[in-house]
């Protein structure tokens, strides 16, 4: 079974308008590459920047905040490990994954 890698983004990823959105779809290839299995999720709205990641076979989730839904979602999709982009990401959704899937890997 591949290994499936959660990154959790403050945004959706913007690399025609921010270095930062750039720099995500590099980290999204190095996990590609590496075997990952990737969905992206954000509670954040999409722009008309915002990158299609289902084009380069990322699957995309929006999610809540402040909601039990994202417990039951993670729970159910079994990630193997999850990323977070910001610290403040974490600090909003890290406790969530931490109580519904203790055995799996963060990433700050």
């Amino acid at each position: 079974m591949k290994n499936k890698l959660l990154i959790i983004g403050h945004t959706w990823p913007e690399p025609q308008s921010t270095a930062a959105g750039t720099r995500m779809l590099q980290l999204i290839e190095l996990f590609k590459d590496a075997g990952f299995a990737i969905t992206f999720a954000s509670a954040a709205s999409r722009s008309d920047y915002s990158y299609s990641l289902t084009e380069i076979d990322v699957k995309e989730k929006s999610i809540l905040l402040n909601d039990d839904s994202f417990n039951d979602w993670v729970q159910e999709e079994q990630f193997s490990a999850v990323m977070y982009d910001r610290f403040m990401i974490e600090e909003q959704f890290g406790w969530r994954f931490r109580e519904s899937c203790p055995q799996q890997h963060q990433y700050p």
